[in-house]
Order: structure tokens, then C-alpha cells, then sequence
């Protein structure tokens, strides 16, 4: 299973011809340490606007509280100060993200890698920094031995990760897309891709 990444755009179906465009109810509001955008075109009957907020909310709720490195509290902090050599246990929606995050590594040759939290923070991303700005290659390469698949174990049963080395991990490239895959789960919200428009802030330099 791939995850939809940040900013993809679920396209609202059902229009057809002249037909009156069905009411859109909008959601917005912040998560992960950026912002959310959704639209619901032509609801399903049976939930008003409270209902549907509510439900978004629990959810980006529960995967901001698990992914998110904007807040100290979140699983993900917890795991990036774990120490190294100690198994983390980790919860399924964790694990499961990891584990995409790994597989996907692998089939690019590590261009997909969430170990390059230290090297994001060269580049002024991340929580605390100071702002977007160029890192210079000296500075990068002392990184190097601090990114890499090669520094942990992910476990499955029972779902866990051990740090070979020190590692600090950062979801921002696919927890995003997570979230809009668990918004638009019918079970989740009682929505689904045909009525959602879903879109998340994203911010690039390029060198």
C-alpha cells in the first residue's frame, strides 16, 4: 500500500452535465505543524456540518498525537529520544507508516528516507529552527552518519524499532499522506474520496 503524499488532490465526482453544483461544506485548520484544507462536495446524507468536523478533528487528532515532531508529547518524539539499542514498541498506525516508509526506501535505493531529520534541520526546517536557508556540503557531510535505513530495526510482531545508531525520524513526507487516506475512510468519518477535495500546506527551497 502506498500513501497519497502531501498536497494530493482527491478529486470530487458526480458532476455531470449543467446540473446545479452540490453545496460544499469547508473544513480547515492546523495539524503536524502545518495546515489542512477540506472540502466535502455533496455530503452523504444523515451527518451535519458539527458531525463531520468532529470526526475529522478525532482523527488528525489521533495521527497528529502519534506522527507529528511539533509537539514533544507524540510517539514520534518518544521514539526519536529513545536510546539506542532498546526496542521502542510502537503503535499499529506507527508501525505501519514506518514500514511503508522502509519499503519505499528500498525500492528508490534510499532516496525516500525518514532518517534525515538532522539534515532537515541544516536546511532550517523542523521544529526550533530558524527558518529555510542553504546548508552547505561540509555541513551535510558531517551528517552522513546519522541518516540511513541502516541504523535500525523495524520489528513486527510485536511491533517495534530498535536503533542500531542514532537516528531521529520525521514523517513530514508521508504522514500528511496518511491522514488523508484516514480522513477519507468511510469508517473513519463516513466520508469517502468521491466527496472529498483534501490539501495540505507544503513549503520547498530549492539550491
Amino acid at each position: 500500500m502506498l500513501f497519497r503524499s502531501p498536497g494530493l488532490l482527491i478529486a470530487a465526482c458526480g458532476l455531470a452535465g449543467c446540473a446545479p453544483l452540490p453545496q460544499a461544506l469547508r473544513f480547515e485548520g492546523p495539524t503536524m505543524g502545518t495546515s489542512y484544507h477540506i472540502t466535502v462536495v455533496d455530503a452523504p446524507g444523515g451527518a451535519g456540518r458539527a458531525k463531520y468536523q468532529a470526526d475529522i478533528d478525532r482523527v488528525l487528532a489521533r495521527i497528529d498525537a502519534s506522527m507529528s515532531t511539533w509537539r514533544d508529547d507524540s510517539e514520534i518524539a518518544r521514539l526519536n529520544a529513545a536510546p539506542v539499542g532498546q526496542d521502542f514498541a510502537l503503535s499499529p498506525e506507527l508501525h505501519a507508516v514506518l514500514a511503508e516508509s522502509v519499503r519505499v526506501g528500498v525500492l528508490c535505493d534510499g532516496a525516500f528516507d525518514v532518517t534525515v531529520a538532522p539534515a532537515l534541520a541544516a536546511w532550517g526546517f523542523g521544529p526550533g529552527s530558524a527558518g529555510p536557508h542553504l546548508a552547505d556540503d561540509a555541513q551535510l557531510q558531517s551528517l552522513a552518519g546519522r541518516v540511513g535505513g541502516a541504523g535500525f530495526v523495524l520489528s513486527d510482531d510485536p511491533p517495534a524499532l530498535r536503533k542500531r545508531s542514532p537516528r531521529t525520524f520525521e514523517l513530514a513526507a508521508i504522514a500528511p499522506g496518511y491522514a488523508v487516506d484516514a480522513v477519507a475512510d468511510r469508517k473513519s468519518t463516513r466520508l469517502n474520496s468521491s466527496h472529498l477535495v483534501i490539501s495540505y500546506a507544503v513549503f520547498c527551497l530549492k539550491k
